[in-house]
């Protein structure tokens, strides 16, 4: 994105909000050299706005990565699934995972890495902070986005910028 919008950081940071690292070049990202590499090939736009968080791609990382990310200044990562809110200590990153709703009951012990699949799905646990889910459940996720919030909790949800603009304003650059 900052290659293609290299505008969009600067107004990102000036509205409030932050710019973290989602991946250089997005594709299923778990051996520890290409997340280097990754980590490596970002390193000057990271120095230039602060970026402090990560974000696996797909949702899926492995240990390996907690080292790294405090290797090269990270400072917490979204990169697991587990129900509001939980936070988990890797060392000195802080792991905060996108939301899910125990339909069953809440996980007694909550572990990362902790990828989304069949097994936590069996076990009744519902996905809402991932932007698939607001897609294919819209009054689902926002009921439960409601509960969560009224419980004092803050819910972990992600969307994509194509989710929530038409494509067609999506590849538009703005001129000045």
């Amino acid at each position: 994105m900052i290659d293609w919008y290299p505008d969009l950081p600067p107004k990102i940071l000036s509205a409030g909000h932050e710019v973290g690292l989602h991946c250089q070049i997005h594709r299923r990202l778990t051996d520890i050299n290409e997340i280097e590499k990754d980590f490596k090939a970002s390193a000057e736009w990271r120095k230039k706005y602060n970026v402090q968080g990560y974000r696996a791609p797909m949702i899926n990382t492995v240990e390996g990565v907690y080292p790294l990310l405090e290797k090269y200044n990270f400072t917490y990562s979204s990169s697991v699934y587990a129900p509001s809110g939980n936070v988990i200590q890797k060392g000195k990153i802080s792991e905060v995972p996108v939301s899910t709703f125990p339909l069953l009951s809440k996980p007694k012990k909550i572990s990362a890495p902790r990828n989304m699949n069949l097994s936590l799905v069996i076990r009744g646990e519902f996905p809402y902070g991932s932007s698939m889910m607001s897609g294919l459940f819209p009054k689902t996720v926002f009921n439960i986005i409601e509960k969560e919030l009224k419980a004092g909790l803050s819910p972990v949800i992600f969307l994509h910028p194509y989710e929530i603009i038409s494509p067609q304003n999506f590849y538009k650059k703005n001129s000045p």
